[in-house]
Formats: structure tokens, C-alpha cells, sequence
């Protein structure tokens, strides 16, 4: 569908993505006077300047931004018409995107292999990120849809649906806590830490409970890995994880234990898009199924 889009608005959008013309024209396989000229022929028309040219890359300005705002909507139409063409020819195409929250993996493989097997023709885009950068891309229309932990209320994002996942520890069943039907995150003060870091939302809401408590914990183990954050507690320490990260083959070696602290009873998971994008009858459909995916973990 990139021969029914603005080629202009097209090289502008990809030069701010990429940071640069010429790092664009690279990833485009053209001529960076081709982009220049595309660029300076759109601001000639608007009669405004849209782009900076500094010694760090290409920034766009006030102007140029709400030009990047436009183009985005018309990249959804785009998708929204590639699928509604797509309907007409008798098939289901387009492209979907998702960023997802490491944790989440396990069970949108499963998903997404169910998925595609009823919709052959539509390409599922899966992106691993933390929750700042899952933000980030559904804001700037890099993902149709992000699913992260510890949801937040943004006035440019809509929630379709959210789940409570409270947040348990995760220890070694020998461990000298595991006899406890519960741990308050006092008790853990002295304890080897394995966190991720504060891009994640479960970092986040930790760090919101230590301030709450006037408490500092201090990680042994920064780690972004959640398999590796088990691993860590497996073998003497502990971790703090949503209780539907704990897979079958694990339990036998691996318990869990809800922490006391109400912050961390009611946090929830989250599916986020931008407010305003038009989904298309393919994100529709996956959107329905990654609703069921959350309120079943």
C-alpha cells in the first residue's frame, strides 16, 4: 500500500524515524538527494520549515511534528483500506503489530500460532519491549497494540481491556521463606534481589511500594530476562513476578507467595492502542483474542 501514500510525508516520516536523510536513504536503498528533494518540495508546498539539520541528525519541528501526527493516521487508513481490499479480493490481509511485555510471551505464541492458522494471510508483527518503550511505540503508531503490566491511564492511549495479576515473589522451595503464606516486602531488605529495571512496569510498581514504606532495596541482579529472573530464585534468591509467569515444569522446583502491601494486590495487566486509530477487521479479530489470552492467565 506504499504506492497510495504520500511519498513526501513517506520520506519525511522514515528520515525523523531513522533519525538522519542519509541513514534513511540507506535503509531505503536511495539517493539522500532524493530524499532531500521530496522533503524540501513538501515544506515548499506547506510553506513552512519541517525538518532541523543539526551535527546529531534530523529533528523535526513544531511544524513538523504535527505533519509526523497526520502521516500516522494516514498509515492506519492505509491499513485499514489494505484491509478491507483485501476482504473484497476474498482474502484476510494486512499487518499487524504488537509490543508486548516479556512475561506474556509464553502464552501469545500460542495465540498467535492459532491465530495465523485461521488467518493465513495476515503477517503478525511481534515486538519484545519494556513498558516505556511498549508506550512509546503505540504512541508514535509503531504497534498497533501493546500489552504491558502495571497499566497506566494516558490521555492519547485507550485501554481495551485489563485483568488483575497481583505481583507474588517467586523463591526455591527450600527457601527460608517459603513457609509463609505471605512476605511483606519488609522481610526482603536482606534477601539477594533479582529485579528488572525501571523501564519495566514491575520495577515501577516496586519502586512505588519502597517509597511508600520509606524503603531502598538494593538488586543483586538487574535483568530484563524473566527466565533468568527465575533462574536467579531457583538457586537462592528472590524475584518479583506476576503468578501466571510460573510455568507447569516449574513448580515442582519453584513457589510463589503473594506479598502483603495492597500496592501490590490490584495491579493489572493491560491492551493498549493509540486513542483514535482505527482498527482494522484483522486487529479487531486478534484484539478479541488477546482479551480472552489475559483474562485466562
Amino acid at each position: 500500500m506504499k504506492n497510495v501514500i504520500d511519498k513526501r510525508m513517506y520520506y519525511f516520516y522514515q528520515t525523523v524515524q531513522l533519525g538522519g536523510i542519509r541513514v534513511a536513504a540507506d535503509a531505503l536503498n536511495i539517493a539522500p538527494s532524493a530524499i532531500s528533494r521530496q522533503i524540501a518540495n513538501l515544506e515548499k508546498e506547506l510553506g513552512i520549515v519541517l525538518l532541523e539539520r543539526g551535527m546529531r541528525g534530523a529533528r523535526p519541528t513544531e511544524a513538523g511534528y504535527y505533519v509526523l501526527d497526520c502521516f500516522r493516521h494516514v498509515l492506519e487508513q492505509a491499513e485499514v483500506l489494505e484491509s478491507r481490499i483485501g476482504a473484497l479480493k476474498g482474502m484476510n490481509a494486512g499487518t499487524i503489530t504488537v509490543s508486548t511485555g516479556a512475561g506474556y510471551v509464553k502464552a501469545l505464541s500460542l495465540l498467535i500460532t492459532k491465530f495465523s492458522a485461521r488467518y493465513p494471510q495476515i503477517t503478525i508483527r511481534i515486538n519484545i519491549n519494556s513498558s516505556n518503550e511498549i508506550i512509546r511505540k503505540v504512541l508514535e503508531g509503531e504497534s498497533n497494540f501493546g500489552i504491558l503490566y502495571n497499566a497506566i491511564r494516558h490521555p492519547k492511549l485507550k485501554s481495551h481491556y485489563r485483568a488483575q495479576h497481583p505481583l507474588h515473589v517467586f523463591m526455591a522451595k527450600n527457601h527460608a521463606l517459603s513457609q509463609n503464606s505471605s512476605v511483606s516486602i519488609k522481610q526482603l531488605t536482606n534477601e539477594r534481589l533479582a529485579m528488572t529495571d525501571i523501564t519495566h512496569g514491575i520495577r515501577q510498581l516496586i519502586e512505588n511500594a519502597e517509597r511508600e514504606h520509606g524503603l531502598s532495596l538494593s538488586p543483586t541482579l538487574l535483568c530484563n530476562d524473566m527466565n533468568l529472573l527465575k533462574d536467579y530464585a531457583l538457586f537462592g534468591g528472590v524475584t518479583f513476578l506476576p503468578r501466571f509467569m510460573l510455568q507447569p515444569s516449574e513448580v515442582e522446583l519453584i513457589t510463589t507467595k503473594p506479598l502483603l502491601e495492597p500496592i501490590f494486590l490490584n495491579p493489572e495487566s493491560q491492551i493498549i492502542s493509540r486513542r483514535g486509530a482505527i482498527l482494522s477487521p484483522a486487529s479487531q479479530a486478534l484484539l478479541i483474542e488477546l482479551a480472552i489470552m489475559l483474562k485466562n492467565l
